[in-house]
């Protein structure tokens, strides 16, 4: 009984001890207690208080501008997409008048933070895949265009500050343009060079060029849609295929993808021209290129045809030429008007050989789809040998200018024409001229000292012969 009793007592000291340490524990893990002196309690966010107990007051943060408060800059949202609307990426975009450049993002969109100013936001073309391009506003060749939220297009844009601009530039695929050349038997035509211009004046610069095969056709890779016109020349066809006459350059439009145009077929039109050409004595005048070209009305604002060759002869021994299979159109025939032109060589042929133009002929092939020109007269320049002497007047020495800077240089009277070209004087002022001059009207002759005119002397050729004639100047 007694052994209980002294176990009991143990178990309660133990008890006691143990309740001791952990009240023991829990004191020492708060922590310290601050005192505080005199009856005041504490104040929280109390300056004054701080101020008063000689503490320093911490400065003040500055914070930026809330995302809707004014930052005095301007900003440029722009969007690359192709022609289906779909987002372009990693399509860098310039800003020129800056340093800055953008790359688009999955969904084709940029961003440009900028000063107030003006800005010609570009994309740079090496950064495109290939077949793909940026076209040109049509007033600004070589620009980018944009479009911005008014629908409009422009190169430059105005940033005020606190502004947001939105501009979407807009890229194209290329084209692919197939056709054939072929003889109105069906067969097809090679080595026939064949040229899309475009019609628009401030795009002349977009021109493709490709060669006919074996069997007529041609392919054209890369192209810009737009308004085209066809063009073929036979120079580098076969001898047999270069007299056939070609229908009027036909204007298409390109579209976006593969465009499979009309087959050209050469010699098809209904129309035949003849005639022949001689020279003033009457005499046959072999080898003078006579040409057609359409004179066909084209749309306001398109490029005119101008000389666009659709049949080419050269006159024979007999001074005849001929054209068949021409359209049904308005037709210039133009007899050597290439060779006309001063120092002009055409196809190996000498030039200054006629003296005037000769009137082209019009023929309207579809209300008359034969037609004879008859006898057509072109006037030839005649070889003529001018000699003389030139004395410079008082004026002429006054001036300082020796006989040796005098230079002859000759000017045809208005319709004619003759060698373009100067002769220096000899020492002792003499000259001897050759060259092809028109019998007439009388031309002048004008001395030059120096680049200045000082005298103008009307001249009449001898055809055949020459004149001798004294020049006097002031």
């Amino acid at each position: 009984m007694k052994i209980a009793q002294h176990v009991v007592l143990i178990l309660l000291v133990c008890l006691g001890l143990v309740l001791v340490w952990a009240v023991a524990w829990q004191d020492s893990s708060l922590p310290p207690r601050i005192e505080l002196s005199g009856s005041r309690q504490p104040e929280l966010f109390a300056p004054a208080s701080l101020q008063e107990s000689g503490r320093q007051q911490l400065p003040e943060v500055e914070l930026g501008p809330a995302p809707d408060e004014p930052t005095g800059k301007g900003t440029i949202l722009g969007t690359v997409a192709d022609d289906w609307r779909q987002p372009v990426a990693g399509v860098r975009v310039l800003l020129v008048g800056s340093e800055e450049s953008a790359e688009t993002d999955l969904d084709g969109k940029f961003r440009f933070d900028v000063t107030p100013g003006t800005y010609r936001p570009e994309v740079d073309v090496q950064s495109l895949a290939i077949g793909v391009y940026l076209p040109p506003m049509e007033n600004s060749v070589g620009q980018s265009v944009f479009t911005g939220a008014d629908g409009k297009e422009a190169a430059v844009l105005t940033v005020t500050a606190n502004d947001v601009l939105h501009i979407t530039f807009e890229l194209h695929h290329q084209c692919v343009v197939q056709g054939r050349i072929l003889t109105s038997t069906g067969s097809g035509v090679w080595g026939v060079d064949v040229e899309l211009q475009c019609v628009l004046p401030s795009r002349q610069y977009l021109a493709y060029r490709a060669r006919t095969d074996r069997h007529g056709s041609f392919e054209l890779q890369d192209v810009v849609p737009g308004r085209y016109r066809l063009e073929s020349w036979l120079i580098g066809a076969p001898e047999q295929y270069r007299s056939l006459s070609r229908p009027i350059p036909p204007d298409v439009e390109i579209q976006f993808g593969t465009t499979v145009l009309d087959d050209v077929v050469l010699g098809s039109g209904p129309g035949t021209v003849r005639g022949r050409v001689v020279d003033q004595d009457g005499r046959p005048f072999p080898g003078l290129q006579v040409i057609c070209y359409p004179k066909v009305e084209v749309p306001d604002g398109d490029v005119p045809y101008g000389m666009t060759i659709i049949a080419r002869d050269e006159t024979g021994q007999d001074g005849s030429f001929s054209f068949a299979g021409l359209p049904a159109a308005k037709i210039a025939v133009a007899v050597d008007p290439y060779g006309f032109l001063p120092f002009r060589q055409f196809y190996g042929k000498p030039p200054n050989r006629l003296a005037a133009h000769v009137e082209q002929v019009i023929v309207d092939v579809a209300q008359q789809p034969v037609r004879d020109l008859g006898t057509i007269t072109a006037i030839v320049n005649r070889p003529f040998t001018f000699k003389g002497r030139v004395e410079l007047g008082p004026e002429c020495h006054g001036q300082g200018f020796g006989r040796t800077r005098a230079r002859l240089t000759l000017v045809a009277a208005p319709g004619h024409r003759a060698a373009w070209v100067g002769l220096p004087l000899r020492q002792d002022g003499t000259f001897e001229w050759k060259f092809d001059a028109p019998e007439s009207p009388p031309f002048e002759v004008w001395i030059k000292v120096s680049g200045f005119v000082v005298a103008k002397v009307p001249v009449t050729p001898v055809p055949g012969g020459e004149l001798y004639q004294i020049i006097s100047t002031p």
